[in-house]
């Protein structure tokens, strides 16, 4: 069972890795991208919970994302030890150019293998896997 799910999960990430790299970004990139794009300006704690990446990768995502262009940093005005990350007007249109394609190819990617109900209750074991 162990080497289903790790093929499983191998071939969907690279797939995913390889349409991500058509936008010019890695995986980690896209993540953080993505993640400010639908969440809005987020703390650097917050925006690590709310990613699939560790703090201190979160802050090296966010500085390769700065030194594109596509990500601003400032200090919060409630706490000045806090850092917002935020997206800048390149980063929102490199987010909407990107993420409806690549959200309509995730789902026919998995449409194309399961359907509906298979996602269903793949997602339901998944999940109580991950618990």
């Amino acid at each position: 069972m162990l080497r289903a799910l790790v093929e499983a999960h191998r071939g969907v990430i690279d797939a995913d890795s390889r349409r991500i790299a058509e936008y010019g970004l890695g995986h980690s990139e896209f993540d953080c991208l993505v993640t400010l794009g639908v969440h809005g300006p987020l703390k650097m704690g917050e925006l690590a919970g709310r990613s699939l990446l560790t703090k201190s990768r979160t802050t090296q995502v966010v500085k390769q994302l700065r030194e594109r262009g596509f990500v601003v940093r400032a200090r919060s005005c409630d706490c000045e030890r806090e850092v917002i990350a935020e997206l800048t007007e390149s980063g929102t249109e490199l987010f909407r150019s990107v993420y409806p394609t690549h959200v309509e190819w995730l789902a026919a990617l998995f449409e194309g293998r399961l359907e509906e109900t298979q996602q269903e209750e793949l997602i339901r074991l998944l999940r109580l896997l991950s618990d």
